[in-house]
């Protein structure tokens, strides 16, 4: 390997693709190339969405027309036409979901064979959610690994579970993609009246694409029975349909009409950094109902604590539990139902929500430090 190692990361992804893998590989690949110890080059998807315009430092090939297992060997070799020292392979992508999951393990023990001189990383994003009989596709390609990244303690977990050695599994630890504006008494007015949300009503927000396994039909519900006790209410959904989803969303919105919310509910449709910051500014109580439970993967609940909110989330034991969600003083509910779900908003937005609280969590997820703490575990499994 030379001083300045030549890294080929693998995603099927990239911005501006609708995936937040790619959000996140853009990420780090601006903060991997800062400190000029890599070359950096992009490997992902020809697809016409893909944009290399802001990629100062490293390079992007939007090369891979098809990513099913039998196109391993045409992937291979336009990795290794970039003569890489190391590989860094990020798991999964929209790109290659279902079936097409096998293809990165076809590919990473072709490339040992082919290439056993080069050092191969794995970055496995949510091993955890997955049904605990489809986590066995990965394990092929984090066995030849040399080294395994995960952001969170659920994923670490569900990685030594498969039989990987424990030293050969690093946290890199993940916060906050969007930045927030501060918490005031003025911004949170201006907000508002952005948004024309009425000062009085408690507005609960939720900010990421709308599926069904995030149970948007269940905080409409709730914001239903809240104003049906009297409470002066809005809800704001930042974000719009995740493919395949427009459906869902449509009757999510009709039922906003039958509970009689139609003017109480604001859907942004796609939200740019500055509508997520606003939104959230203006909010009182931020909900996430991952069906699967949540993690420090979970970006958006970063997003919400460091915009200070009081944040509701849920735990689901069947994936493993992250415990450092509870920590951060989030509200987890392990039971989803209405009743449920409006108990806990209005406990989390009549509760006690100290400045001091909300520093010391500022400070836990500051994105400078923790992303800092994320491109070290990169340049260790580098070996740099």
């Amino acid at each position: 390997m030379t001083d300045r190692p030549r890294v080929v990361m693998v995603s099927g992804t990239f911005p501006k693709m609708r995936c937040g893998v790619g959000s996140y590989v853009e990420q780090i690949a601006a903060r991997l190339v800062r400190q000029d110890a890599i070359e950096l080059h992009i490997i992902t998807s020809a697809d016409s969405a893909v944009s290399t315009e802001d990629t100062a430092g490293y390079q992007v090939h939007p090369l891979i027309g098809k990513w099913e297992p039998w196109h391993a060997g045409s992937i291979l070799r336009e990795i290794l036409s970039l003569s890489p020292d190391i590989v860094h392979i990020q798991i999964p992508t929209a790109a290659y979901t279902s079936w097409r999951s096998w293809t990165l393990s076809v590919l990473a023990r072709k490339l040992k064979r082919a290439a056993p001189q080069v050092r191969l990383i794995v970055m496995q994003h949510d091993l955890a959610i997955g049904r605990p009989q489809f986590r066995w596709r990965y394990r092929p390609v984090l066995l030849v690994a040399d080294a395994v990244l995960v952001s969170n303690a659920r994923d670490r977990q569900a990685v030594v579970d498969l039989g990987i050695p424990s030293d050969r599994i690093h946290l890199a630890p993940i916060t906050a993609l969007t930045p927030v504006r501060e918490r005031t008494a003025q911004v949170r007015k201006e907000c508002r009246k952005t948004w024309n949300i009425p000062e009085p009503a408690l507005c609960v927000a939720s900010f990421g694409f709308i599926h069904p396994g995030r149970h948007i039909d269940l905080i409409v519900r709730a914001l239903g029975e809240l104003r049906q006790r009297g409470r002066e209410v809005c809800g704001l959904f930042l974000g719009g349909a995740a493919d395949g989803a427009q459906g869902y969303l449509n009757r999510c919105r009709l039922l906003t009409g039958e509970l009689g919310l139609t003017n109480r509910v604001i859907w942004t449709g796609y939200a740019d950094d500055e509508q997520v910051a606003d939104g959230l500014a203006a909010a009182d109580v931020f909900v996430s109902l991952p069906d699967r439970g949540a993690d420090m993967r979970n970006t958006s609940i970063h997003t919400a604590l460091l915009a200070g909110l009081p944040v509701i989330t849920c735990r689901n034991e069947c994936y493993g539990v992250d415990d450092q969600i509870a920590e951060l003083g989030c509200k987890e509910i392990t039971e989803l139902t209405v009743p449920v779900l409006v108990e806990a908003i209005l406990n989390v937005s009549t509760g006690p929500s100290t400045a001091q609280a909300r520093n010391a969590i500022a400070a836990e997820l500051d994105p400078a430090r923790v992303w800092m703490r994320h491109i070290q575990s990169h340049y260790r499994v580098y070996r740099l």
